[in-house]
């Protein structure tokens, strides 16, 4: 097994815990660094090892709601923000899926899963578009 790296901030009893910010440098005229996290990769003939997970939790909380997860583009005074893309790769013996869930309760209402486009001072709002992609010369039709 290789080294791993934790990145951890103390705990408190009373107060607020510490945070942790990673951020790439900003420049003018010229184009900002990135942040790349990627899990590790498995290489070999062993086809029961696979790569590594990346998952995001948010906090737990007893008391009130737990952490949001927000993921979100920056913004730009003059041109469109940046997209937002979230794919499973590509892979010689089929794609991966792609859920979206509202979250689960034993009390309570379940939560709702929105799909809303974006609105324009100015202009048209944003599409909402749901479609299959076009099968080979093999395929049945999507339903």
């Amino acid at each position: 097994e290789s080294g791993s790296v934790i990145l951890s901030t103390g705990s408190s009893y009373l107060s607020k815990t510490g945070s942790i910010d990673i951020s790439a440098g900003s420049g003018e005229n010229v184009i900002a660094g990135y942040v790349s996290i990627k899990a590790g990769s498995s290489y070999g003939s062993d086809i029961t090892k696979k790569g590594g997970n990346l998952e995001f939790y948010s906090g737990d909380s007893e008391s009130n709601e737990s952490g949001e997860i927000n993921i979100i583009s920056g913004f730009s005074a003059f041109e469109k923000s940046g997209s937002i893309i979230m794919s499973p790769g590509f892979a010689y013996k089929g794609g991966g899926n792609s859920f979206i869930y509202g979250g689960n309760t034993t009390t309570k209402k379940g939560g709702d899963t929105n799909l809303s486009s974006g609105y324009s001072e100015y202009d048209n709002s944003g599409n909402v578009i749901i479609s299959t992609a076009i099968g080979g010369a093999n395929a049945n039709s999507a339903s």
